[in-house]
């Protein structure tokens, strides 16, 4: 301690340390943070931005749920979904353009909240071992100190002594220490200069100096510091977290209400072009609206210089899983009369055809405009759709197998017009055919009447009369109850709708041999004919 003539104190070192390469003056370090007190994972914040780890999808509809149908026609460039519950909506099939826009999220594990870095000591774990009040239990009291000032050649110099005998002498007039240190710092954990290998910066880096330890940690800092006047201190700014589609957003206010607002993560800037690179020509005329940017690559971009309305744009990400990427896919141009449509193919073959411009919907009906109305009981699967202007149409809600289906335009003539003479290559003589089926013909009906006259006459000799009996069918009919028991040896006769087919002799009609009253027709033996409700049958027999 030294006293001077004017009764001013001051307590001194009597021994100065090596300060050569410390500071001067000390740097404001009241809102840093020690880099090990700095969050490095996520699971170290609290979440008050509400960011998610998973999405809740339980109201979600699967996609095998969904009932997909192009459009067709003016709609081509729509597409009607309906989930498994009924619900219906009609999606555009071709988008607009949104390159430019973000496709990913960025990644932001790893930073921290402004409002979560501790902005105060008390806030952080004193693992540095910082002092609140110093040790002086081997400091010796100033009552037990003899002070002998020098005299003479050592008139600046003063002799202390301790209580124990111990003795010092010290300057008693020094040189200008205003700006050194009066108390010594912790350098607990600091490494001493000689551990370390320091390298001055040289050209654009000159302002740099890089720092090696011993242990081989290596660190870059300014050999001069930036200028900071004219920046606002933290205490001045009032800090406002955004919210719901904003949340990736924090406004700053300073003491002065000038306002900011600023990303809280970071975009990937890795391959942007600098604006120095940029050579920028505004649009004029009619381009007046457009800007030309060229880089240094010589690459160039026209932009608009003003935006579109994108208040109807997402605000936030939609789940992309299971969607393809673009490198998965093979894109197409029509050509000729389907200029306008593009074909898109995906890695697994899938394939689409979608509109590189859209159809002019001016004219169509909102779905608010619409009331839809499911049907009920045998049209449980049709819909009724019912416009503003009363307009109405009723659709199907499950579509039909069409697999294995042929198109109207790819069938012979015949198929739609039933006539005989739309077919190809007929026969020209009915001779031509092999009668497997045992139609009658002009010579077996001749033949046949000369053997029924025959045994009409044999008949009457031997006392047996020959009988018809009409009977109107039911559907599926094959059993017929007769008047009398017909003769099994005798022919049979059936006609339907007054065109004979054939009897008991070629097996289209037989006779129950338990009780001959009863003739069953059998369909199998006339080409599957299954009699049909009021068809005309008539029974020719002998009894």
């Amino acid at each position: 301690t030294i006293q001077l003539k004017d009764g001013t104190l001051a307590t001194v070192l009597t021994a100065h340390q090596d300060v050569s390469g410390f500071l001067t003056e000390h740097q404001d370090i009241s809102g840093k943070a020690d880099i090990a007190d700095i969050p490095t994972s996520t699971s170290q914040l609290t979440n008050d931005s509400g960011f998610l780890t998973s999405q809740d999808i339980s109201g979600k509809a699967n996609k095998s749920e969904m009932i997909v149908t192009p459009g067709t026609g003016e709609n081509v460039d729509k597409t009607t979904i309906q989930l498994k519950d009924g619900t219906l909506a009609t999606v555009l099939t071709a988008h607009q353009d949104v390159s430019g826009f973000l496709t990913e999220h960025q990644d932001i594990s790893g930073k921290a909240n402004i409002s979560d870095i501790p902005t105060s000591t008390s806030q952080l774990t004193n693992d540095s071992g910082f002092l609140t009040a110093q040790d002086i239990s081997g400091k010796a009291d100033k009552a037990e100190m003899i002070v002998t000032p020098g005299t003479g050649e050592n008139a600046d110099k003063t002799t202390i002594q301790l209580k124990d005998g111990t003795s010092a002498t010290v300057l008693t007039t020094h040189q200008d220490v205003s700006g050194f240190l009066t108390a010594h710092q912790d350098i607990s954990g600091k490494a001493d200069k000689n551990e370390m290998s320091v390298t001055v910066g040289t050209g654009a880096d000159a302002d740099k100096t890089t720092i090696q330890l011993k242990s081989g940690t290596t660190a870059t800092v300014l050999n001069a510091h930036q200028d900071i006047s004219g920046k606002a201190d933290k205490g001045e700014m009032s800090i406002t977290p955004g919210t719901e589609e904003n949340a990736d957003k924090t406004t700053i206010q300073l003491k002065d209400n000038m306002s900011a607002t600023v990303l809280t993560t970071h975009q990937d800037i890795s391959g942007k072009a600098d604006k120095a690179e940029m050579i920028v020509t505004p649009g004029t005329g009619e381009n007046a609206d457009k800007t030309t940017i060229q880089l240094k690559d010589g690459t160039s971009a026209t932009v608009l210089t003003t935006h579109q309305d994108v208040s109807g744009f997402l605000t936030a990400h939609q789940d992309i899983s299971g969607k393809a990427n673009k490198s998965e896919m093979i894109v197409t141009p029509g050509t000729g009369e389907n200029a306008d449509k593009t074909t898109i193919q995906l890695k697994e073959d899938m394939s689409a055809t979608v509109l590189t411009t859209h159809q002019d919907i001016s004219g169509k009906a909102d779905k608010s405009e619409m009331i839809v109305t499911e049907g009920t009981g045998t049209d449980a699967d049709k819909t009724t759709i019912q416009l503003r202007n009363g307009v109405s149409a009723t659709v199907l809600r499950t579509h039909q197998d069409i697999s294995g289906k042929a198109n109207t335009s790819d069938l012979a003539s015949v198929a739609t017009s039933g006539n005989y003479s739309d077919l190809n290559g007929v026969p020209t003589n009915v001779s031509t055919f092999n009668n497997d089926a045992k139609y009658l013909t002009r010579d077996s009906i001749a033949a046949l009447q000369a053997t029924v006259n025959s045994l009409v006459a044999l008949v009457n000799s031997l006392n047996m009369r020959m009988t018809e009996e009409q009977f109107t069918a039911t559907a599926g009919q094959i059993v017929f109850t007769l008047q009398h028991d017909a003769k099994t040896d005798c022919i049979v006769r059936l006609y339907i709708n007054g065109v004979m087919i054939g009897g008991n002799h070629n097996g289209v009609l037989e006779i129950n041999a338990n009780n001959p009253k009863q003739v069953q027709y059998n369909a199998s033996l006339n080409r599957n004919y299954s009699l049909k409700a009021n068809d005309k049958v008539t029974i020719v027999y002998w009894y």
